[in-house]
């Protein structure tokens, strides 16, 4: 019962589990918020693929590089999320990445990984997976990401890091306000 108490899931929302870390261990130093280590991560990302984008697409301008980086990990994310929450398949970016394991790296994760976002075009019919012109709609369609060269190695990178056991979050618990802040810090900053 004890053990329960601390360390069940009930325990965790309702902070028994940092209570009783604070009690045998003083504060937490050396901790850090979810936010800024998320935060930390896909910047991390994010400079990892323009340099991938930039060394493989050279015609790109620095406004394309961003917009297009930008948008591949909004989407990444977006997707991964909506599996934690239960919207999307659970692991079907992961598949992705596996796929290509199997096929001894011939598979192509970036075309499939377009693929996944047009048909989330279909289902959202949102901005951030916006593929075709419609005339209702002012918003000019994506036609740069598509065409995109990326290296499977630096994508397969990415989508692994959001799954157990390279991933630390549960993204079903992470609050719309945190997430919010993340983002808005993340669209502040340019390559």
């Amino acid at each position: 019962e004890e053990i329960y108490n601390i360390f069940s899931k009930e325990a965790v929302l309702t902070g028994k589990f940092d209570q009783y870390v604070k009690n045998i261990h003083g504060d937490k130093k050396g901790t850090s918020t979810v936010d800024s280590e998320f935060l930390k991560t896909i910047e991390e990302w994010r400079l990892e693929l323009a340099k991938n984008i930039a060394l493989r697409n050279k015609e790109l301008t620095v406004d394309e590089l961003n917009f297009a980086v930008q948008l591949i990990i909004d989407r990444i994310i977006f997707l991964r999320i909506a599996e934690d929450r239960g919207i999307e398949k659970y692991g079907q970016l992961k598949k992705l990445t596996e796929l290509a394991r199997n096929e001894k790296d011939n598979y192509p994760v970036y075309e499939a990984f377009i693929e996944l976002c047009r048909k989330a075009d279909a289902k959202y019919n949102s901005g951030l997976f916006h593929f075709t012109e419609e005339k209702d709609i002012s918003l000019s369609a994506d036609t740069l990401t598509p065409g995109l060269k990326v290296d499977d190695g630096k994508l397969k990178k990415i989508i692994d890091g959001l799954y157990y056991p390279d991933c630390p979050y549960e993204f079903s618990m992470i609050s719309t306000e945190i997430l919010g802040n993340i983002y808005e810090q993340f669209l502040g900053k340019v390559i």
